[in-house]
Formats: structure tokens, C-alpha cells, sequence
């Protein structure tokens, strides 16, 4: 049985239909393999079932670096060495150097944004920082606006974004020398033309 469901993904009643079939296959998503972290003292992302990481892919166990799909599901593989790669460059400073203690920054998402990666930031200089994002449902149209304390420090157009297709957003460093000492980095979506009408939002407060 099939049927249409609503924005909260609930069926809407008088829809459904039948399908005469052999077989169904359900693609329903993946989580993070994490059986070799489970009982270390980490703190994990209830949306990814990751451990949640820093900008440098540091989790919240000082030393401690999480990657690929032990930190969030990825759609491709190139995106697992990017950030393998991240994390290994980071963790041989912190044996060379020792570790560097910033100020920590959370990284919130709301309305319409289902996951977004690191989950904080550690801040002690401007520095590039590369998001993944992940919307509720399809959107077209769109302006990806990550701010912080009320100033944006990045503005990206989406023709369209799906929850299929990981957004890989990355800030640069001159537009982060404006993130606020406030305890929150905020990101959301906008509609283009939303002062010229009803403003349509789905956003990360």
C-alpha cells in the first residue's frame, strides 16, 4: 500500500493505493559503524549517531579524532579521505605541538536542516571551515546563510538541495574573522525574494 504524506511525513488519509509486487526494497538510511567507541566517554550526535567532532574532526575526548562513517554517514568516498585527511594533519600538530585550547562554538541546526558537521568549533584564529549539511526535504531556490550573532559570514545560492545529497559548504577564513564570542553559530535557509513577500524559512537558530 501507498500513499502521499504530509510536510510531517505523516499518509495523508484517502490517497492510498495498492501496488501489485514481488518484491520491496526499502532504502531507510544508514548510521555510523560505532562498536569499537560505544563505551569511550564521548559525547554522541542524536541525529547522526556519530560522536560529535570539531572543525578538525576532534571529538569532545581530548586526542581523540573521528572520521568517516564512524563519525556520519557519507555519500561518497572522496569526502571520507578529505576528512581523514583533515584529521590526521591535526592530530600530528597536537603531537608535535602539544594540544592549543580555544574558545568552543556550537553549531545548531533547526527547522529544515536535518544534520550539519562539526557540531562545534573550537576557535582560536580565523581559519577555512568546511560544513556538511543535510536538509529535512527537497528545496529549490534557496540561499544558504550561515551567521553568526546576527552578521552572515556566508552567502550560497542552491538551486536545489535534497536530504539524499550532502551539502559540502566550505566558509573561508576572511569570513570567519567575524564569528561572534557567543556561544552559537547559526546557519539557515532562505528564500531569495522572501522581504518581497511571505518569508519561507527553514533555518539553523
Amino acid at each position: 500500500i501507498v500513499a502521499k504524506v504530509d510536510e510531517k511525513m505523516q499518509p495523508v488519509s484517502g490517497t492510498e493505493f495498492a501496488i501489485d509486487c514481488d518484491t520491496v526494497l526499502l532504502s531507510v538510511g544508514l548510521i555510523p559503524e560505532r562498536t569499537l567507541i560505544n563505551n569511550l566517554p564521548l559525547s554522541f550526535d542524536g541525529i547522526t549517531g556519530g560522536p560529535m567532532v570539531d572543525q578538525h574532526r576532534e571529538t569532545q575526548l581530548p586526542g581523540f579524532f573521528a572520521v568517516g562513517n564512524v563519525a556520519h554517514v557519507h555519500d561518497v568516498v572522496d569526502y571520507v579521505a578529505e576528512e581523514a585527511g583533515v584529521a590526521g594533519k591535526y592530530a600530528a600538530l597536537q603531537v608535535q605541538q602539544g594540544m592549543h585550547a580555544g574558545r568552543k562554538i556550537l553549531v545548531k541546526c533547526g527547522e529544515g536542516i536535518r544534520i550539519c558537521v562539526p557540531q562545534f568549533l573550537v576557535w582560536k584564529e580565523p581559519e577555512n571551515v568546511k560544513f556538511y549539511i543535510r536538509v529535512m526535504q527537497v528545496v529549490r531556490d534557496r540561499h544558504l546563510l550561515i551567521s553568526s550573532g546576527g552578521k552572515i559570514l556566508w552567502d550560497q545560492y542552491l538551486m536545489v538541495a535534497r536530504p539524499s545529497e550532502m551539502l559540502n559548504v566550505e566558509v573561508p577564513a576572511d569570513c570567519m574573522e567575524n564569528l561572534e564570542n557567543e556561544n552559537v553559530h547559526k546557519s539557515y535557509f532562505q528564500h531569495p525574494f522572501a522581504n518581497w513577500g511571505p518569508k519561507e524559512k527553514a533555518k539553523i537558530n
